[in-house]
């Protein structure tokens, strides 16, 4: 883990040394819905929207809607597979010339363990992203057809605490910090392509549901190796897991 971490933190300064000059900061909010379906004791489907607005909630920043299926293989380790369309909207300082739709088809492997009351996390997506071609010669990647094809990988380490019970169980209180670093593949420049750092409060009402709130930074360097978008965002997020495999058995 500790290997892990120095990659990251040196991917990291390679990122904010290579993105500077023109740094704004803005200010949005993300809501968003998580929802996953227990159709047998190791497949469920997964369902999520991410409502993205800029200036806190005045315009759109991004609306994304995602379907996926997920294997657990083991107790600690899951993989999913999935598909999403997003649509990114011209906002903030540094706007993009029009509303762009992107198609990602995904793929992730997640390992979960515990330690004490520590709830860690460590997922590593691969994604092949299909975009409408805004500026060709600064996106880099395959043209065809008005489109472009970039390639992605993203690595997620979280961690969840429980504040006033020793588990995970209904009616409990934590904390939860996560940090996932974005890289481009298969480009000769701009291979840091952004981070996101979380950090906030949960409640877990019950074994199903919970609720998730806190601050967003997302580090966002443009392209052209000067532009940077800073990114402070309130997110909220519900998360409910429907156990449909639980309920046919009984």
């Amino acid at each position: 883990m500790k290997k892990i971490a120095c990659v990251i933190a040196l991917l990291m300064l390679y990122g904010n040394a290579n993105a500077q000059k023109i740094v704004d900061d803005q200010f949005n909010t993300w809501l968003t819905y998580a929802g996953n379906y227990s159709v047998s004791k190791r497949i469920d489907i997964h369902t999520l929207y991410s409502f993205r607005r800029n200036e806190f909630v005045e315009n759109w920043q991004q609306s994304l809607l995602r379907v996926g299926m997920g294997v657990k293989l083991t107790d600690k380790i899951k993989t999913q597979i999935g598909y999403d369309w997003i649509a990114t909207f011209p906002y903030g300082k540094q706007p993009i010339s029009f509303l762009t739709n992107e198609h990602r088809i995904w793929a992730h492997l997640n390992l979960k363990f515990q330690e004490q009351r520590f709830y860690f996390s460590n997922r590593i997506r691969f994604a092949s992203r299909t975009i409408e071609n805004i500026h060709a010669g600064n996106l880099g990647g395959k043209v065809v057809d008005g489109f472009i094809w970039k390639y992605r990988l993203r690595y997620k380490f979280a961690v969840d605490i429980p504040l006033n019970k020793k588990r995970m169980e209904a009616n409990t209180l934590f904390v939860s910090v996560n940090d996932e670093l974005f890289m481009n593949l298969f480009e000769k420049n701009h291979y840091f392509d952004q981070n996101w750092f979380y950090a906030g409060l949960g409640w877990k009402f019950a074994k199903s549901i919970k609720v998730k709130v806190g601050y967003m930074n997302q580090f966002l360097p443009k392209s052209d190796g000067i532009h940077v978008e800073n990114n402070h965002t309130l997110s909220v997020a519900y998360i409910q897991n429907f156990n449909f495999a639980k309920k046919k058995s009984q």
